[in-house]
């Protein structure tokens, strides 16, 4: 399906956003601080911090960490801990619970070790391409080193992520464009997907970071829409050069924070995927260092705002730009180009009193893009959705979401008509680390074929966070 379906596709695919966030796990706050999640520190009104690392998991939900061992004798702890004697299993914050008091130990000393699974089931219901159904799974492995508790040097932080992927694509049944399921690849994986070196400086004001790195996970990402499933959601399609799963990149971010509501990011990345088809999730640095196999290069800046414009709740809008170095065969095939693009994202809470209601009610967002027509078969692309968390009484953590997402297809590269996919869900978190969540999608003119039956696709996900 060209260029611009392939990369769109191949550049983010996933979802996930388990870990924290950069700069916080490299913090001097307590473990239980400086490891809680993105979506928790932004509903909380802490509007300033960065993006969590693993932007492209919806699942996993915002947590702190599970430290009652970790009391000092003689103080009570507030909750009882995840483990055997303490409180029943289905209430742990973890499968795995605190592993007798070791997890909590190694977390008080920097080391924190987090992981997921995630099997999620398909079925094309109606229309597209064949009315099939498939599974997929997600198995993901990470382990962050603060060195502050660790080592005493303040400010650094090493992470470094591990997954496992099998499964198919749904969107070979559907013929859609955008990804039913932003966690299909279009190969099975057995990577590491990064591992990367942060450093804060100047009283957390500056920060660098240099390693191979899950560029969504700083660009381009809304908290607001993480638990949506639909691939365009988590990243623009007209951002098809990004180094994203499955195949972040190597690369350098700098990172200005100079108040708590302006954060400004550049970034240089390895571009060997895009136009040269290196295969980076799976390699090290040595298409970024030597050009036997490319020498491309993926640069982008992002301007951040955060505020409380809302009744005194957390919002967020951010502005980038990106270009590739490399040369693409463009789509008249007249020469090679290299390519630009440009993004802007807008999320908000729309009600709650923020800390006090733990991030419940409701959110929404809204993205556009748009990318050079000359290289990219997707010149514009417009999402926006909401989602509302506490829908009943007594299910104050489930999340409903409903979201549309639609490209413009660039006629010359041979497509009919645009594409339109909307999509809702209904997240049940049936423990703390046990979600199940089914969703529904509908795909207008899926491909931008117009021989292809407009499709209806049942989903059913269910992760465990251990």
């Amino acid at each position: 399906m060209g260029l611009g379906r392939t990369n769109a596709r191949a550049g983010s695919a996933v979802a996930l956003f388990v870990s924290g966030l950069p700069g916080v796990l490299a913090s001097a706050e307590p473990p239980d601080v400086a490891l809680a999640g993105a979506e928790e520190r932004f509903n909380e009104g802490e509007v300033s911090l960065a993006p969590p690392e693993l932007t492209q998991r919806p699942e996993a939900a915002a947590r702190r960490v599970d430290d009652a061992s970790d009391t000092p004798s003689g103080e009570k702890p507030e909750t009882p801990r995840s483990w055997f004697g303490h409180r029943p299993w289905w209430a742990w914050d973890r499968a795995t619970g605190d592993w007798g008091g070791a997890r909590a130990a190694l977390e008080a000393r920097g080391i924190s070790i987090e992981g997921f699974h995630l099997f999620e089931w398909s079925g094309v219901w109606d229309g597209g391409l064949s009315r099939r159904a498939s599974s997929r799974m997600l198995t993901d492995i990470n382990l962050t080193l603060s060195f502050d508790p660790l080592l005493g040097w303040k400010g650094a932080t090493v992470f470094m992520d591990a997954y496992w992927y099998g499964g198919r694509d749904p969107s070979e049944d559907v013929g859609d464009y955008q990804g039913v399921s932003n966690i299909a690849s279009d190969r099975s994986l057995d990577q590491i997907g990064e591992l990367w070196f942060q450093q804060m400086l100047l009283d957390d004001t500056l920060r660098l970071k240099f390693g191979k790195i899950e560029a969504n996970a700083e660009f381009g990402f809304l908290v607001s829409a993480s638990d949506f499933v639909n691939t365009s959601v988590a990243l623009s399609p007209t951002a098809f050069a990004l180094p994203s799963y499955p195949d972040p990149a190597m690369g350098f971010i700098f990172e200005v924070v100079p108040s708590e509501h302006i954060a400004i990011r550049a970034a240089l990345f390895d571009g060997a995927s895009a136009a040269d088809g290196v295969r980076t999730g799976a390699n090290g640095p040595a298409s970024f260092f030597s050009d036997r196999q490319s020498d491309d290069l993926f640069l982008i800046f992002e301007l951040d705002l955060r505020g409380t414009p809302i009744a005194g709740l957390p919002g967020r809008a951010a502005a980038g730009i990106w270009r590739h170095t490399g040369d693409f065969e463009t789509l008249d095939e007249t020469g090679t180009s290299g390519a630009q693009g440009a993004y802007l994202m807008l999320e908000q809470r729309l009600s709650g009193d923020g800390a006090n209601d733990e991030g419940r009610g409701w959110r929404a967002f809204i993205r556009a893009g748009w990318a050079d027509d000359d290289v990219s078969e997707v010149q514009w692309h417009i999402a926006a959705g909401a989602s509302h968390v506490g829908s009943f009484a007594g299910r104050d953590d489930d999340t409903f979401g409903i979201q549309a997402t639609w490209v413009d297809l660039v006629q010359g590269a041979g497509y009919d008509d645009d594409e339109t996919a909307i999509e809702c869900f209904y997240k049940a978190q049936l423990t703390p680390f046990l979600s199940v969540k089914p969703g529904l999608q509908f795909i207008v003119n899926p491909g931008g074929d117009r021989q292809i039956d407009d499709a209806v696709v049942g989903l059913l996900r269910v992760q465990v966070d251990f």
